[in-house]
């Protein structure tokens, strides 16, 4: 049960990350144009 759970859990979390990883140019480029968020890059 244990293995099943933790093989659940590492499926969702790589299609998440491939999700974020195909959207982040397009999501990036929203930031830039949005004027609260592009503030908060001052790092």
């Amino acid at each position: 049960m244990r293995e099943t759970i933790k093989n659940i859990i590492v499926d969702e979390f790589s299609k998440l990350t491939v999700l974020i990883e195909n959207d982040f140019v397009a999501n990036y480029k929203r930031k830039v144009n949005n004027f609260l968020l592009s503030q908060m890059d001052s790092g």
